[in-house]
């Protein structure tokens, strides 16, 4: 089975999408969550990288961004202190990458990894941005993945089509 990449503008579900085939899967859910603070008056906000099912911390430690209309500085060396973590998790969980984005552009070691679990066997769900990039054209054309669009108005329907190809009457064919 094909990992599940789902990409979109931002606000539309992705993210709430990822999570609930993540239970729909039955499987413990390992992986990252990007989450990005509220801007501050001058429309800036900071970006942070939480493991997946750890409590969040907001440090310089796991600080991978900040983004604003007229900034962007992005922090690879703490992608690239993650990439191990990524590689380590369990194979009989799934993975769930949220989100792929240019943050990382220069992470090599973290893009390193993300092609390596998008290679393997372990079920991959990913929420991609939806922005004209190479390393993201890369991601959304990998030939073990397939990628879905998600919208407001296909948000459900896409939930029902992956739980029917993916998960049948709580078997995990993934």
């Amino acid at each position: 089975m094909k990992h599940i990449l789902l990409y979109g503008e931002s606000g539309v579900g992705k993210t709430t999408l990822l999570h609930r085939l993540a239970r729909e899967s039955g499987r413990k859910a390992f992986g990252y969550h990007s989450l990005k603070e509220s801007a501050d008056e001058n429309g800036i906000a900071k970006v942070f990288l939480h493991e997946q099912g750890k409590e969040y911390h907001c440090l310089e430690d796991n600080l991978v961004g900040i983004v604003g209309k007229s900034v962007f500085k992005a922090y690879p060396k703490v992608f690239d202190a993650f990439s191990e973590r990524l590689l380590s998790f369990p194979k009989d969980g799934i993975i769930l990458l949220d989100e792929i984005g240019i943050l990382e552009q220069d992470a090599f070691r973290f893009q390193k990894a993300i092609f390596t679990l998008l290679d393997g066997q372990t079920p991959v769900i990913a929420a991609v941005k939806q922005k004209e990039h190479p390393y993201l054209r890369t991601v959304l054309s990998h030939p073990n993945c397939v990628a879905y669009h998600v919208t407001p108005s296909n948000r459900e329907d896409l939930f029902e089509k992956l739980c029917s190809s993916h998960f049948s009457k709580g078997l995990q064919i993934f």
